[in-house]
């Protein structure tokens, strides 16, 4: 018989394991390496223009949490079979605090 899985994922390590549980793998850093994105210069692009004073404040605001690969305190919990799992804060967030880094790559494990 299969042990069942815990309700409760706090660690790091935790939550990398919930991931590998899942068919997933977690990814500490991934760097976009897509050379047509690349390519481009987005600081040309009307948008980058229009909201450059948001992107250099952001960039000095969240710049060194990037580069550490800071995780807020997180913990993922189970809710039900309908919902399946949830992602909740350990503690209080203030507000703008930095959470972490989303690269938008999901792969699933072979």
């Amino acid at each position: 018989m299969t042990a069942n899985p815990p309700e409760v994922y706090r660690t790091r390590a935790e939550i990398t394991r919930f991931f590998e549980d899942n068919g997933l793998v977690y990814l500490e850093r991934r760097r976009v390496a897509w050379r047509p994105l690349l390519a481009m210069d987005l600081s040309q692009r009307d948008y980058y223009r229009d909201n450059r004073g948001y992107f250099e404040e952001t960039y000095r605001r969240y710049a060194r949490f990037i580069k550490d690969s800071y995780m807020a305190p997180i913990y993922i919990r189970r809710i039900d079979d309908k919902v399946g799992y949830g992602v909740f804060a350990r503690s209080r967030l203030e507000k703008d605090a930095f959470i972490g880094e989303y690269t938008g790559v999901i792969q699933i494990a072979e």
